[in-house]
């Protein structure tokens, strides 16, 4: 198979709209012919490289494109590791942002990654199944449901083992630092110990600190990483002292599954610091559980 720089150089020719070579993908248009992108008649600029996976993408949409075709295809002749694919998908969604629900580039799993849509350009644009009200009382229900102790129902991609990320909790005291790392570290350890095997695998800082630093959307941490759910926290100052405030997030639909506060009446001391670890980690016990019971 050609490369998709010479797939379009194939197809440069002055054929009316609806031509094979021209795709609305989102809001934006791929013009491969003339290996151009434009946003609302705003040119994105894109490296040669990240539009050649651009452009494989949409041809094979709407197929999936495999990891290993993307190396052998674009990086021919390169010695590159899987992770180099990787850096490239995340530096083209960066490039074209989109409110389109899961993103307009979309990981599948354990092969590679598709476009969520890709339409000749001239062809009618596809009328949404669901508008944004339809979408925002469906999130509604499920923000309500965990609220009232439901586990969040996991759609299809949603297995064991869960794939859990712990990212560094916020100190806005500001005068309690220690406490917030040693927090983080206790329930990335605590939750590796006290989870079933193939019930979580808990990533270690170490892998998700890119992520942290670039400061990645919770989609982001699934498409990049498989991570399922985000746990997130802060430590604040109230009129009764301080509070550990924690929020459990499901990364497919970038919402709140789950969320508690506990009260520290000492910041310093380890106990607190116990409370919060045990109270988490038996919320993932539980959906572990839930899952493995519908599985």
């Amino acid at each position: 198979m050609g490369k998709p720089s010479d797939i379009a150089a194939q197809t440069q020719t002055s054929e009316p709209p609806g031509r094979a070579d021209a795709y609305r993908i989102g809001e934006f248009e791929i013009d491969l012919g003339r290996r151009r992108v434009t946003s609302q008649g705003r040119e994105i600029e894109l490296s040669r490289m990240s539009f050649d996976v651009l452009a494989l993408l949409v041809t094979r949409h709407p197929e999936p494109v495999s990891t290993a075709e993307l190396l052998d295809t674009v990086w021919a002749g390169k010695v590159v590791t899987r992770d180099t694919v990787k850096q490239r998908l995340k530096v083209l969604r960066d490039q074209m942002p989109s409110d389109h629900p899961g993103g307009l580039i979309r990981n599948v799993r354990g092969f590679g990654y598709r476009l969520a849509e890709a339409q000749p350009l001239g062809a009618p644009v596809p009328t949404p199944r669901t508008g944004r009200r339809s979408w925002l009382i469906g999130g509604a229900l499920l923000v309500l449901a965990a609220a009232a102790g439901l586990a969040l129902r996991p759609g299809p991609t949603v297995e064991l083992p869960l794939v859990i990320a712990v990212l560094p909790f916020e100190d806005l005291t500001g005068a309690n630092p220690a406490f917030i790392a040693q927090l983080q570290d206790k329930l990335i350890s605590d939750l590796a110990e006290a989870t079933p095997n193939d019930g979580a695998r808990v990533l270690s800082r170490s892998m998700i600190g890119h992520a942290v630093a670039a400061g990645w959307e919770p989609r982001s941490y699934r498409d990049e990483l498989d991570v399922d759910f985000l746990f997130e926290g802060s430590l604040v100052e109230t009129d009764k002292g301080h509070e550990v405030r924690t929020r459990f997030i499901f990364t497919r639909e970038a919402m709140t599954a789950w969320q508690e506060d506990y009260p520290v009446p000492d910041p310093g001391a380890y106990a607190a610091q116990e409370q919060v670890s045990a109270e988490l980690v038996a919320f993932v016990n539980r959906k572990i559980e839930w899952v493995r019971a519908r599985q």
